[in-house]
């Protein structure tokens, strides 16, 4: 408890500095506070997207184009500030991040390019751009080195989706697979967690296993919160799954009708 209760206290110094830097115009100091607090902990464990977002704002675009962190940060930021995910949030979201592919291209950074690559992918995925997502995420895949689980993780699941999506049932399988070994589904309520949900629950559905599927549905439900992108993917999967097994059933019906007469 003492060990948690001292890093709250260091976050939240962390958190006033940057208040302090931002009000004092003193902006390279509270970019590289808030660089500090993005790395502090899993890129996408972060909550305070409408802080960041309050933040970034204030910094010209010379301090977000020598910082790779914070360009990708901006970007996911757009992302879950957002309700309405369409196409035009695109344009948006890729110009913070090709300022952080391009400044590590040039660093020869490739294991980070590689992560900025599969966060890429995964922010067109969520704009229903998946030719982008699968060029995205194939690229990455040979730039993470083969001990970054979290990433190269990421990456297969969302090729595993492409697949899905295109009916390649065999393929979307064993790309799941590869993914769900390097990272199993989280155990906390958070937005990985409902991606992986997700995922599982697609692959049920296109498979037949339609009981599953309403189960995993009715999971993210209970976990997503304000998050109406979960809320209405999950809605449309469960509702799928039920006009799946009122067509059975009544398939069901239809033929066994003249064996009872």
């Amino acid at each position: 408890m003492l060990l948690l209760d001292v890093g709250e206290r260091l976050r939240n110094d962390l958190y006033d500095a940057v208040e302090t830097a931002l009000s004092a115009r003193e902006l390279t100091r509270a970019a590289a506070l808030m660089t500090r607090i993005v790395e502090s902990q899993p890129f996408l464990r972060h909550q305070e997207w409408h802080t960041f977002l309050r933040w970034l704002r204030q910094f010209p675009e010379e301090i977000l184009r020598e910082s790779p962190t914070l360009s990708q940060t901006y970007a996911m930021v757009l992302l879950f500030t957002t309700q309405r995910r369409t196409s035009a949030l695109k344009p948006q979201f890729e110009k913070y991040l090709q300022m952080a592919e391009q400044c590590l291209q040039a660093l020869g950074n490739l294991p980070r390019l590689g992560e900025v690559l599969t966060l890429h992918a995964l922010l067109s995925k969520h704009v229903d751009d998946y030719t982008t997502m699968v060029r995205c995420a194939t690229s990455a895949l040979t730039m993470l080195p083969d001990e970054e689980r979290f990433w190269r993780g990421l990456a297969l699941a969302l090729l595993g989706m492409a697949a899905l999506v295109a009916g390649r049932m065999s393929e979307a399988r064993q790309l799941i697979h590869e993914a769900w070994k390097l990272n199993p589904v989280p155990s906390e309520r958070s937005y990985a967690r409902r991606g992986a949900l997700l995922q599982q629950g697609y692959l049920a559905l296109g498979v037949g296993h339609l009981e599953q599927a309403v189960l995993l549905m009715r999971q993210v439900l209970g976990s997503a919160g304000d998050d109406r992108t979960n809320q209405g993917t999950a809605l449309l999967l469960l509702a799928t799954s039920h006009m799946k097994r009122s067509a059975h059933t009544s398939a069901e019906r239809r033929v066994s009708a003249p064996l009872s007469r």
